[in-house]
């Protein structure tokens, strides 16, 4: 399979990798789609050095084998998460996986991420992608679009708000758009005309 190696700041390259096997409950996607988060660029411009590891975190694609599933079974369309979780501390319990106490790791982040043909993940870091949504709009859906979205819930955002979005990269983007599909008004401000 083809992924992407980071060899030094602001240098890459595409290089040929074995294809990932599934193992225990660890199972293998295909990656249709693969966004480039402002976490990714941080590694790539601003630590020197080879890294060990493929990058990427927000990926959709389709799992292609499993050993022992429990979950995720062959055909599955699904989206990617970043932490690769226990499951049973309490902040997993609760649904804060990226909190986990005993998290193994964070893939794109030291394990190998979904910037390649595949990735072996942890069924539990995979969420089901409707039909209904495209494997583009999959691999944006949680952090630049469901972050915003948990957060504007949290604040109970409707039409009687006025939100101020400062900054219009992705994740600015993905705000003015939840906040405005709540009904709220939003001003939506950056400094690059």
């Amino acid at each position: 399979m083809r992924g992407v190696r980071m060899l030094d700041a602001r240098r890459l390259e595409v290089r040929e990798y074995p294809d990932p096997a599934p193992e225990g409950e660890e199972v293998v996607v295909r990656l249709e789609a693969a966004a480039i988060c402002g976490s990714d660029l941080h590694g790539l411009y601003q630590r020197p050095g080879e890294k060990g590891f493929i990058p990427g975190h927000e990926g959709a694609g389709v799992v292609v084998a499993v050993d022992e599933p429990r979950f995720v079974k062959e055909g599955d369309r699904v989206v990617t998460t970043a932490a690769y979780a226990c499951g049973v501390c309490d902040l997993c319990r609760a649904g804060y996986t990226i909190y986990c106490r005993d998290k193994r790791g964070v893939y794109g982040f030291g394990l190998d991420g979904v910037h390649a043909d595949y990735v072996r993940m942890c069924e539990r870091s995979l969420l089901p992608l409707p039909e209904s949504l495209s494997f583009e709009q999959g691999c944006l859906i949680l952090d630049p679009v469901g972050t915003h979205y948990h957060a504007h819930k949290r604040m109970g955002t409707n039409a009687s708000h006025v939100v101020a979005v400062f900054g219009l990269g992705p994740m600015g983007l993905g705000a003015t758009c939840v906040g405005a599909h709540l009904g709220a008004r939003v001003i939506a401000v950056d400094p690059i005309a």
